[in-house]
């Protein structure tokens, strides 16, 4: 699931210091997309992301 928000990098700030299953930290990718990868409780995967212009910064999306 892919969840959109306005500074993924605030709630990242949020999270880490939570018991959040942060699987991967905020990222630029190809597809105009800065996004982190979480696991909720029972292991799904939630992908939250902000909208940028940046370019990409060639890390793959974590997808284990």
């Amino acid at each position: 699931m892919s969840i959109f928000v306005d500074d993924v990098n605030a709630l990242y700030e949020i999270y880490k210091d939570r018991a959040i299953n942060i699987r991967q930290v905020p990222t630029n990718f190809a597809w105009g997309i800065r996004e982190m990868n979480i696991a909720d409780p029972d292991g799904h995967r939630l992908r939250i992301g902000t909208a940028t212009d940046a370019s990409s910064d060639g890390t793959p999306l974590c997808e284990d």
